[in-house]
């Protein structure tokens, strides 16, 4: 019977089809950089190297079993123990002849630059990569492999959350193929006695351990540097092998290792930059869509996996937005409205609708919700505000309510984790553009230079001003800002 595991070892520890398939995928790849402009592979010439079936299989062609995958389509003939499969040759056995079934494992079909990395002998890998790139399949590969030739690997993710959620997706995929199941240590036992354990890296020390074969950690530049600080001694014994992948979060200690990985004088070292073009199954339609609605540093470290400067930062050169207001006559303007809580202060901005001009900005604080309302409504009444957008959390409600009493056109804008950043986005965008005119208002600029965002280990983003700051003039620009996105016809009826 042929050992297929055995044939998967010799492909990934030098065998002349892995030399074969690294210069075949040499023209990808220049010092381990794509270029700035991407990869887009012909789609006839990728069909041949790794779908070479004359029939079609009896599963889905966008999945292959993990031998395939690596051997890109083998013939294997159990009869022949010693035969190994001719990666040349085209696929003519059935799936039921395939030797022990129980040892099919399936996953995606990796594309070319997923077999860059996987192929590659360093013992430490770092990967800077765009969103969508392919990583868990990376991580996927590597991580099975050494649990099914008996050795202990190890799953690292920043959160509990992260864990919990790979680990129900691991489970699902190999827990027909593993021989016990630990759920309270999250870990898959396999026959030959590998295993596959998910970790938190929430708290570091928690992480000290056995010797481990392989650890993947996953989104690492979100972990704290301590992770790899307890983890690196865990390889020292067993020679084990690690791969980082993540996103960039600036340049910390996930940066240093990947410059580390550049150095060709560091022979256990290697990195590669990976944006999320790279992936070819990702058009380049929908990259360059999103480039046209992300801040441009947002979409630098997100798609491009650049390492920026100062990923806090939101808004960048306002200044340069700054210029002479000019009220048009019969302009329509609108208003968007932040009430204050707490030390905060309520804001309020009135901008014009055609011009994208700033002609307001309000705060006021230790007054009364009455005063308050008394104050805003005599600030619509003055500039002839057509319509008013007003944040509706808290108190927001209430409030909102009486203005509407009071005769003004309020809408109100629930702030959420889904919708703020949305909110922000759009601001941060048109003043990239310079589409928007600001006055020369120190509090509004300062606190526009100051406003933060932070990359959660899961992907999404938290904006806020900085400890002790305050946010409430930007975030009356940007409830104005939107009011401005308004059809004209929802503008003018409340003329």
């Amino acid at each position: 019977m042929f050992d297929w595991l055995q044939y998967l070892r010799y492909l990934k520890k030098g065998s002349p089809r892995r030399t074969l398939q690294r210069a075949e995928l040499a023209h990808i790849t220049d010092e381990n950089t794509l270029p700035a402009s991407g990869y887009q592979p012909d789609s006839h010439s990728l069909q041949i190297k790794y779908l070479t079936y004359t029939e079609k299989p009896p599963f889905d062609e966008s999945f292959l079993t993990a031998a395939e995958a690596l051997t890109n389509g083998g013939v294997w003939n159990a009869s022949e123990p010693n035969h190994r499969p001719d990666p040349g040759q085209r696929r003519s056995v059935a799936l039921h002849q395939l030797p022990q079934e129980d040892h099919i494992l399936y996953f995606p079909m990796p594309h070319p630059t997923q077999a860059l990395i996987l192929n590659h002998e360093a013992r430490f890998r770092v990967v800077a990569c765009g969103r969508r790139f392919g990583k868990t399949t990376i991580a996927l590969f590597d991580l099975m492999l050494t649990a099914l030739d008996g050795g202990a690997a190890w799953w690292v993710l920043p959160s509990y959350t992260m864990a919990n959620e790979t680990w129900q997706n691991l489970t699902t995929l190999l827990a027909p193929h593993a021989a016990r199941i630990d759920k309270g240590t999250r870990t898959l036992y396999f026959d030959r006695g590998g295993t596959i354990s998910v970790r938190s890296a929430h708290d570091p020390d928690k992480l000290r351990g056995i010797g481990l074969d392989l650890v993947v950690i996953d989104e690492a530049a979100f972990c704290d540097a301590e992770t790899w600080h307890v983890l690196r001694p865990a390889l020292s014994d067993t020679g084990g092998r690690a791969l980082l992948l993540s996103t960039p979060n600036g340049r910390n200690w996930f940066w240093r290792l990947f410059q580390q990985g550049l150095n060709p004088d560091n022979l256990d070292w290697v990195a590669w930059h990976m944006p999320t073009w790279a992936n070819p199954l990702i058009p380049m339609d929908e990259i360059q869509s999103a480039q046209r609605e992300m801040p441009a540093q947002k979409f630098r470290q997100e798609y491009e996996a650049e390492f920026t400067d100062n990923i806090a930062g939101v808004f960048h050169q306002v200044r340069d937005c700054v210029g002479k207001i000019q009220p048009h006559l019969y302009e329509h303007l609108v208003m968007g409205i932040d009430w204050g809580r707490m030390h905060d202060y309520t804001a309020a901005v009135v901008m014009g609708a055609d011009t994208l001009q700033v002609y307001d900005v309000v705060r006021m604080q230790d007054k009364s919700w009455k005063v308050q309302r008394h104050r805003l409504e005599s600030l619509a009444k003055r500039w002839r505000v057509k319509t008013l957008i007003a944040e509706a959390n808290s108190m927001g409600g209430p409030n909102v309510q009486s203005l509407r009493e009071a005769g003004l056109p309020v809408q109100p804008f629930t702030m959420s984790a889904h919708s703020k950043p949305r909110l922000i986005d759009a601001l941060a965008i048109a003043l990239e553009d310079r589409l928007i005119t600001l006055p020369d208002h120190e509090v509004l600029l300062a606190e526009l230079e100051a406003y933060e965002m932070h990359r959660l280990p899961h992907g999404d983003y938290q904006y806020s001003a900085p400890s002790g700051g305050h946010d409430d003039t930007v975030i009356a620009l940007a409830l104005a800002y939107r009011a401005t996105q308004f059809p004209t016809a929802s503008i003018r009826k409340y003329a």
